[in-house]
């Protein structure tokens, strides 16, 4: 069976266990809430790209599993989107806190940030952005040279250890570590294309943040 069609019966099985259909598993329900409220919330199933909504919060949500993981996410303006996987079986109820955007937070320090500190960062967003756009078997090894270069700016500005710009660093470069030790040829599953766009979000927001991108 090719991948193209290994792939149209995932996505049928995902949309038949999202849709409601009893007979894939048990109905889970729960009551979403969030801090601050009215965030937009939906289930989201990495495996297939397919998400079905909830609403904004406060809100009640109902859900059958399929074969795949299921996540439910929590996005609002100026926030930073929040996840978390659902449990196979049980309530779902949650209550999201929500971290302001690391663009704003960075924004607000980066006038105080030393000048080298500035420096280093743009040094190593430039290198991560090389590994976004390398050849796929080159993209891992630049990676590691951009980590190694944040590891250099946690050792020599240890006062910045609870920045959040050197937060941001650390969360791109795990996004950057995941969407380039995938093991595949090619960017074009659902699962790659996420990788990879986390990683390109958190390059973006940091690089924004620093007056580094318009």
């Amino acid at each position: 069976m090719n991948r193209t069609r290994v792939g149209g019966i995932a996505l049928l099985i995902s949309a038949v266990a999202l849709s409601g259909c009893a007979t894939m598993a048990e109905k889970q329900v729960g009551h979403i809430t969030s801090e601050p409220s009215d965030a937009n919330v939906y289930f989201s199933e990495p495996a297939t790209g397919h998400t079905k909504p909830i609403g904004r919060t406060p809100a009640d949500g109902e859900i059958h599993q399929g074969l795949f993981p299921v996540y439910l996410v929590a996005e609002k303006d100026g926030y930073e989107t929040d996840r978390i996987l659902v449990p196979r079986n049980g309530p779902i109820d949650h209550h999201f806190v929500l971290e302001r955007s690391f663009a704003v937070r960075i924004a607000e320090e980066a006038p105080k940030l030393p000048k080298e500190f500035r420096k280093g960062a743009a040094r190593a967003l430039s290198t991560f952005d090389r590994a976004l756009h390398s050849p796929r078997m080159n993209a891992a090894s630049v990676v590691a040279e951009a980590k190694a270069q944040v590891q250099d700016l946690i050792i020599d500005f240890p006062d910045q250890g609870t920045s959040a710009t050197l937060a941001a660093l650390r969360q791109l470069s795990s996004a950057a570590t995941e969407a380039t030790s995938i093991d595949s040829s090619l960017y074009d599953t659902p699962v790659e294309q996420q990788a990879v766009t986390s990683f390109s979000n958190w390059l973006t927001k940091i690089r924004i943040g620093l007056g580094l991108e318009l």
